[in-house]
């Protein structure tokens, strides 16, 4: 039974997690992200950076959102009101 409910949960975050690159990859095309051109005088920086870029952002603030909660969480579940 437990396994069961740690493969639903895993199953969820994957989903999450495929949800959030795609509206990443769908908000970078339509807001044109992507499509800018390089500063005159300076190297085209690739594509590997012009997605990448975005991808490591939304990583950093998402497991910055999670640690901040989980130490509010820890914080809150010590005190006894």
């Amino acid at each position: 039974m437990i396994f069961h409910s740690l493969v639903r949960c895993g199953l969820i975050v994957l989903c999450g997690v495929v949800l959030l690159a795609v509206t990443l990859v769908v908000a970078l095309r339509w807001g044109g992200g992507v499509a800018g051109s390089a500063i005159p005088g300076l190297p085209d920086p690739g594509a590997s950076t012009r997605w990448g870029l975005p991808l490591v952002r939304a990583a950093v603030d998402i497991t910055g959102v999670l640690t901040a909660g989980w130490c509010v969480t820890a914080a809150c579940s010590r005190c006894t009101w």
